[in-house]
C-alpha cells in the first residue's frame, strides 16, 4: 500500500516524508532503517507532523537532544 498524501505542507512550505524518514533514521544507530512513518494530521485546525520510529530492541537510543 502506498502513501495517501506524497507532500505536507507546514506553514506553506511543502515537505516530503520520505526526506523527513530519511533524516529522521539517520538520527541515532538505534533507528532501525526503514522502520520511520512520517505523516501529517489535522489538529486545532492545522496540521501537526507525527513521527512513528521502531527502534533496535537491543540497543539503547540516544534521546537527548532531538526536542
Amino acid at each position: 500500500m502506498g502513501r495517501l498524501k506524497d507532500v505536507m505542507i507546514f506553514g506553506g512550505a511543502k515537505t516530503h516524508p520520505q526526506d523527513v524518514e530519511a533524516t529522521v533514521e539517520a538520527a541515532d544507530p538505534a533507528f532501525r532503517p526503514a522502520g520511520c512513518a512520517a505523516f501529517a494530521i489535522e489538529a486545532q485546525g492545522s496540521p501537526q507532523l507525527v513521527l512513528l520510529q521502531e527502534i533496535e530492541y537491543r540497543r539503547q537510543p540516544r534521546l537527548d537532544g532531538l526536542a
